[in-house]
């Protein structure tokens, strides 16, 4: 039994170390020579921790910056999936690694420090030192507990770094891997070449008041609409066959889709979106229509043209390009709101009291209440056909206008008058400009896109109360004159047997086609009624947006063009047709006049480092604190290394878990660790105080020991230890 190992009890603690201490043969057991534990001079300059330092620190720069200037990698191809990216998730890696090591090295000279110095090391915190990159170490109730009670600062510390290691591989990956997204072109374009100059104020080009000012431009009376007259583009009611073939599949299936409207010039198409505040349109009498103005439409689709014509900024090479109106420069869009409510009379009735509703549209929930509504005596007898009229609710910011529609219904026994049946529906409208950012992508879409356009549904399906700032509304509705009116509903000329039949209006025979998709035989019920109201309003949500979009100074009256100094200015979406008198003189004129700049960026489609979600802004301002701490830790190494040297604890003892534990097994036994052989469960013995001291002068031992308490001496620099 006397080569069994037998525990050291309490009382036998000190004969051991008196043992240890005077046994000068153990270091014949091993090769290892003495070593220096602190290290002075400029032998101890820590060259390779400053370079890592250095290197870690300068990556984060350079990585930021790459995000933060958009730098691209190569242009995006569609077609092309030759792109590899999968090597930079292993430089990634390399960066984490590269962090984890430079805050092992900060780490690891203040556990030095502390253990040489003064006030020693919490137990608890100690072996922390080595393990902080682990998730496990983030929970350890030992090391927080003397973090707590005897060292809060290294603690933290310990705590940011384990934070810092565990999230620097996901963050190296988000900043370090090319993604795909939208960067400026390469080559800098002149502000003169990339900034549109629109002739007329910003009153005049998104008006409060419409009239019939804005829709006559002097020689085609935009109050006639011919079936196939072609020549009246610059008219309001010029979409009338776009609409007509929206609503004829609306009628067909119920269900909105985009309205799509043919360019005039420029080549750039237009969306319509036609939406309403609840999932099921179908139960709402409520509909909302936006659509992007002509003028908007033209500039930003001819420019495109006249700017790859140009190759400006290399644009022509580019696979996927952009051309985006600055946040800078912002235009506006129309966004009308219509509320109907339907009813019915017997025509045998001579009139009826016709009471409009109120409009309480999405961004304006505190006007209405309290007013009373409007009302109107209906004086018109049965007439068997259909009819369309305008009002004008004469109290302030009511609603832009009202409109009335007639349906007459074929019920049983037609030919008697008596049992014949009107529908109406009366109809409050709210129209106002929103401010938008638009953007045309011609390689992938013949549409100019806007914010607006692509996300009223989820606007008006917000549960969040939407205020006029925030979305850039105006905020009152565009005030529509019964005169201006005119123009979005005017007369429509059809052919009768070689001659023309003008006695219908353009809503007139919309309202007819929606007509026969009611008419029945059965008994008229309240079913009629919410049918009526849904297709009515979203009928003429989408007339007025659009031509309210044609209306916003036609482009006949006010072209768009390019002032560019160098060269002679450029009218966008001008054809050969336009003479060069002609050009000079609409120049000419222009430059008398107000002018709306818009700023144009030009932008391609790439992989590169594009900075993409919150997730990128966690990743650099955890990157730029680790920087922080990195750079004011070599900053104060340096210092001291050459101006206080005499504080410098330079060297690379205990870097690894296995010197600390070859100190303890050649340092005596202390009976604060008695009983800990299995774990440790008291708090207590974390507090301990660990420190390395010197005994005899040539030996280092690793003592736990209360604060203020000392054992054997400090280690001296330069002196070599066994």
């Amino acid at each position: 039994m006397s080569n069994v190992h037998q525990p050291f009890l309490p009382s036998q603690y000190d004969e051991e170390k008196t043992i240890r201490a005077t046994t000068s043969t153990w270091n014949n057991y091993a090769n290892e020579e003495p070593k220096e534990a602190l290290k002075r001079g400029l032998k101890s300059f820590p060259i390779v921790e400053v370079i890592v330092h250095a290197l870690a620190i300068g990556t984060v720069g350079v990585l930021i910056w790459l995000n933060v200037v958009k730098m691209p990698w190569v242009d995006f191809v569609i077609d092309d999936d030759t792109v590899e990216t999968g090597y930079w998730q292993l430089v990634a890696k390399a960066h984490e690694l590269l962090i984890t090591t430079s805050l092992s090295y900060i780490a690891f000279y203040y556990m030095r420090a502390m253990l040489m110095g003064e006030r020693g090391v919490p137990f608890g915190l100690l072996s922390s030192t080595y393990q902080f990159s682990k998730p496990t170490m983030l929970y350890r109730h030992g090391a927080w507990i003397s973090a707590v009670s005897h060292r809060a600062i290294f603690g933290l510390t310990l705590l940011v770094f384990g934070v810092i290691s565990n999230l620097a591989n996901p963050f190296s990956a988000i900043l370090m891997i090319p993604t795909p997204g939208w960067v400026t072109t390469g080559e800098r374009i002149s502000a003169d070449a990339s900034t549109i100059h629109i002739p007329g104020s910003k009153n005049l080009l998104w008006p409060s008041a419409y009239n019939e000012t804005f829709n006559s431009d002097g020689q085609l009376p935009c109050n006639m609409m011919d079936d196939y007259d072609d020549v009246r583009y610059q008219c309001p009611a010029f979409g009338h066959k776009e609409i007509l073939n929206w609503f004829t599949y609306y009628m067909g299936t119920g269900s909105y889709t985009d309205a799509s409207f043919a360019p005039l010039m420029g080549g750039a198409r237009r969306d319509a979106v036609v939406s309403c505040t609840q999932e099921n349109c179908n139960d709402s009498s409520e509909a909302y229509s936006t659509v992007m103005t002509e003028l908007e439409t033209v500039s930003i689709g001819s420019y495109s043209g006249w700017a790859r014509n140009q190759n400006l900024g290399g644009i022509r090479d580019v696979p996927t390009s952009k051309f985006t109106v600055s946040q800078r420069t912002p235009s506006y869009q129309p966004v009308v709101a219509v509320n109907c409510k339907a009813g019915s009379w017997n025509a045998g009735r001579e009139g009826i009291d016709i009471t409009f509703p109120d409009i309480q549209s999405k961004w304006s929930p505190s006007e209405g209440p309290g007013r009373p509504p409007f009302t109107t005596y209906l004086n018109q007898s049965y007439s068997g056909a259909n009819d369309f009229q305008w009002f004008k609710d004469t109290q302030d910011n009511s609603s832009s206008i009202l409109a009335l529609a007639i349906l007459p219904l074929d019920l049983e026994n037609p030919e008697e008058i008596d049992k014949q049946t009107n529908l109406y529906v009366a109809c409050a409208i709210d129209a106002r400009w929103f401010a938008n950012l638009a953007w045309y992508s011609p390689k992938n879409s013949a549409t100019v896109q806007s914010n607006v356009t692509r996300n009223l549904p989820k606007i008006l399906r917000s549960k969040d109360v939407l205020s006029h700032t925030a979305l850039g509304i105006s905020a009152s509705p565009i005030d529509i004159s019964l005169d201006g009116a005119v123009y979005l509903n005017p007369t429509k000329s059809f052919y009768d047997n070689d001659t023309y039949d003008t006695a219908m209006s353009y809503n007139y025979s919309l309202l007819g086609d929606f007509l026969d998709g009611l008419q029945t035989h059965k008994d008229i019920s309240s079913t009629w009624l919410r049918p009526a109201e849904k297709f009515v309003s979203s009928l003429l949500s989408l007339v007025v947006a659009d031509g309210l979009a044609r209306s916003a100074s036609t482009w006949a009256r006010n072209p768009p063009f390019l002032d560019i100094h160098d060269s002679n200015p450029v009218i966008l979406g001008a054809s050969d047709a336009i003479s060069k008198e002609a050009s000079e003189g609409l120049l000419a004129e222009n430059a008398k006049s107000d002018q709306y700049l818009v700023e144009i960026e030009v932008e391609r489609y790439v992989y590169g480092w594009i900075p993409q979600g919150i997730s990128f802004w966690f990743a650099v301002g955890i990157f730029l604190l680790y920087a922080l701490i990195a750079a004011g830790h070599l900053l104060y190494i340096l210092f001291i290394f050459i101006f206080w040297n005499s504080k410098y604890c330079g060297g690379t003892c205990w870097d690894y878990m296995g010197d600390l534990v070859a100190l303890a097994m050649n340092s005596s036994p202390t009976p604060r660790l008695y009983g800990t052989g299995a774990g440790i469960k008291k708090w207590d013995i974390w507090k301990n105080s660990a420190k390395v001291r010197s005994f005899n002068g040539e030996r280092l031992e690793l003592c736990f020991l209360d604060d203020g308490e000392e054992a054997g001496e400090l280690i001296q620099p330069g002196k070599k230890y066994y």
